[in-house]
């Protein structure tokens, strides 16, 4: 009773700092999981252009981010303070590159970016150690990069829909 009245105070007063529909959303799925005590942050189609509240959600050491049918062209180099994270999805955004923040997060197990744009898996793709999954079908990959190789945790890579010869 008494975190559920500190939750409503917490709403009430970024009630009055809210703009949009789309950022009370990600408050309320971040108070959520804080509320569940989750360690999974949801944040799936909620029409983002970027991540908000990138503190909030660092704050709850989350292992599995969930940032799939959003309009995400890139991530913020901050990102990688999610030093928790084992599972991101980032699929069907509008990613054109491999995002880079995530190369900082060495705990990264499966990363989802299916459907975006990306054309090329950058070199430093090997500081990725923990990787056991990418999936990266439906972009525009022409080439792999050798350093793939390096990814001796990897199980699963998946390629389908690509461009490469």
């Amino acid at each position: 009773e008494a975190g559920r009245r500190a939750a409503d105070k917490r709403m009430e007063a970024w009630q009055r700092v809210a703009i949009t529909d789309t950022n009370r959303e990600v408050y309320l799925a971040i108070e959520n999981a804080k509320r569940e005590e989750s360690t999974e942050v949801d944040l799936g189609g909620k029409d983002l252009k970027d991540v908000p509240m990138l503190m909030e959600l660092t704050k709850l050491k989350p292992t599995k981010v969930i940032l799939s049918r959003n309009h995400l062209a890139s991530l913020p180099r901050s990102f990688e303070r999610l030093n928790y994270l084992r599972r991101l999805e980032l699929d069907e955004n509008n990613l054109s590159e491999f995002p880079l923040a995530v190369l900082g997060i060495e705990s990264l197990q499966e990363l989802t970016l299916s459907g975006n744009q990306v054309g090329a898996i950058p070199d430093k793709v090997s500081k990725l150690v923990a990787l056991e999954e990418l999936d990266v079908s439906k972009n525009k990959l022409s080439v792999l990069c050798f350093e793939i190789g390096a990814l001796v945790r990897l199980r699963s890579l998946t390629l389908q829909n690509n461009s490469i010869a």
